[in-house]
């Protein structure tokens, strides 16, 4: 099996059902994953990677646009699949960001999408 790197940003994804607004996550860690099989594959890894993306000044911007969303800073992945996937993305590269976004019907989440992806592009 061929394992791929993006060599550019890549931004992630991810579902937070009880949340009512929109999530940066600034950190992954080693310690919430808690599948075992993924576990034994980490050997001495970092317990944390950091986002390489300036959070503080896009939140601000983000903040600042005319949009229904409420954009917030989180330091907690979660605990599962959200959190396990960030980890393995920073770890290959920091230039990485993980999004959790709250349950929406699929007109809001094509416009949050194209707000956030006009903003990055």
């Amino acid at each position: 099996m061929q394992h791929y790197r993006f060599v550019g940003p890549l931004i992630h994804f991810g579902v937070a059902q009880k949340r009512e607004y929109v999530e940066l996550e600034r950190y992954a860690r080693r310690e919430n994953i808690e599948v075992e099989d993924v576990v034994l594959n980490l050997g001495n890894s970092n317990p944390v990677y950091e986002s390489g993306f300036p959070l503080h000044s896009i939140l601000t911007k983000l903040n600042q646009l005319e949009s229904r969303w409420d954009f917030r800073e989180s330091q907690d992945a979660g605990s599962f699949v959200c959190n396990a996937l960030y980890y393995f993305s920073l770890r290959d590269n920091v230039e990485r960001l993980f999004i959790h976004v709250p349950m929406m019907d699929k007109g809001e989440a094509i416009a949050l999408g194209s707000l956030i992806g006009n903003f990055f592009a």
